[in-house]
């Protein structure tokens, strides 16, 4: 796995594109750290910094889904505890074995496809039906 930088997909809504960019930064920082040698203590800082980044992004687009009434709120609540769950792994992971270890990176791979796959899909729904209401 390579640690190249993610061209992240604009959605439109200013705060979820912003917030979907240092998540995409934060996962490319990680993958840099890990394929870098960074130390244990560099990995686990970017990881409890994503961590606490998407635990944030996903209450944030769940607030603006619910103000702006959006039918699929239990389905985007849905893909936001799958992938809650799988960032943990992913911590769990980095911390309980060696960083350079081959499960480890390809669970990094598989989050990031994770990640991108809910931002060309579910959060585009969300975003286009934001903007239909008026939220920029």
């Amino acid at each position: 796995m390579s640690a190249s930088t993610h061209e992240v997909p604009m959605l439109g809504i200013e705060a979820m594109d912003r917030e979907h960019r240092e998540l995409t930064r934060l996962f490319d920082d990680f993958a840099r750290c890990i394929e870098n040698g960074g130390s244990e203590d560099q990995v686990n800082a970017i990881v409890q910094a994503a961590i606490r980044c998407a635990n944030e992004h996903f209450d944030h687009e769940e607030q603006l889904a619910i103000a702006a009434n959006y039918p699929k709120i239990e389905e985007e609540k849905f893909h936001h505890r799958n992938m809650r769950m799988q960032f943990t792994t992913l911590a769990g992971d980095t911390m309980n074995f060696r960083m350079k270890d081959p499960v480890t990176l390809q669970h990094l791979s598989i989050m990031r496809t994770l990640l991108e796959e809910h931002i060309a899909g579910p959060d585009k729904e969300l975003a286009d039906f934001l903007k239909a209401a008026g939220c920029k």
